[in-house]
């Protein structure tokens, strides 16, 4: 019928595009509020940090570092919503 199929691969491909969402959020807070107090911060998780990520071919495979990276970042979008 034409409809996906729930797979590993494409629940991969929403996840990143889940993180695309968060970071996108997090730059438009960070914008709105270049002085927070938060915003070193955010500068340094925007910027994907190397024990997420270094390359296509260099990658962490532990899922706790990935999760602690995405919380990390949820947690200073909403630190960005309260004014």
């Amino acid at each position: 019928d034409g409809a996906p199929l729930a797979t590993v691969r494409l629940e991969n491909f929403r996840d990143g595009l889940e993180d695309l969402a968060y970071a996108k959020l997090l730059e438009a807070r960070l914008a709105a509020d270049p002085g927070a107090p938060w915003a070193e911060e955010a500068k340094r998780l925007l910027a994907v940090p190397d024990c997420v990520v270094k390359s296509m071919e260099s990658y962490t495979y532990d899922p706790s570092v990935l999760y602690a990276w995405r919380d990390a970042i949820a947690d200073l979008i909403e630190k960005g919503e309260k004014k």
